[in-house]
């Protein structure tokens, strides 16, 4: 889950108050915590943690599958989008399948 970040000493941190390591400490260990590789902090603008971040604004380019987009930049109108479970296209040859039709001729 991750710990966002929350001041720890903000009483104790401040112009004329004595320096106290302590307070310090509780502060940096914090931050660390909150901007770790692997627990870090979300944007869910919950209370600690970043603001959400808007898609229509904030995000450029193409958003890949694995984060949630399509990997594309433009659809054909009318197309079907399709998945093998890692990427997207428009390739609607298999959209009905294969239909085998055999003869047999009794003699």
């Amino acid at each position: 889950m991750p710990s966002g970040y929350t001041r720890q000493s903000a009483a104790n941190i401040g112009a004329g108050l004595p320096i106290q390591s302590a307070d310090l400490n509780a502060e940096y260990d914090q931050i660390q915590a909150a901007f770790d590789g692997s627990a870090g902090h979300t944007h869910t603008g919950g209370s600690g943690l970043g603001a959400k971040i808007p898609l229509s604004a904030s995000v450029s380019g193409t958003l890949p599958v694995g984060n949630g987009g399509t990997g594309a930049t433009s659809y054909n109108t009318g197309s079907v989008l399709f998945s093998n479970g890692t990427v997207i296209s428009q390739d609607n040859t298999n959209l009905f399948g294969t239909i085998q039709i055999i003869s047999w001729v009794l003699v």
